[in-house]
């Protein structure tokens, strides 16, 4: 549910055309993906090489790992990803 809520803001931030963004989730391992250049075989795989392509569109952005308790957005925005599918 993080890769997908990922996936739909990176969309959300490439057709607002906004740039100079940061990108927080309380998931380490999906930072960790993303920043990577390891090739995913996993289920998700697909999901994180969206997600490295809309990065990759996005003129600026900061991508971090933060704590749970001030991750509000992020799940939200799961649930909502979760609801939509």
């Amino acid at each position: 549910m993080e890769l997908e809520a990922m996936r739909a803001g990176l969309l959300l931030l490439i057709h607002q055309g906004m740039d100079g963004v940061d990108i927080e989730t309380d998931c380490a391992v999906v930072v960790t993906a993303l920043k990577g250049n390891m090739e995913d075989l996993s289920e998700v795989g697909c999901i994180v090489d969206d997600c490295k392509d809309y990065m990759s569109a996005i003129p600026s952005y900061n991508l971090q790992s933060i704590y749970r308790e001030a991750n509000d957005v992020a799940h939200r925005l799961a649930h909502l990803a979760r609801c939509t599918l």
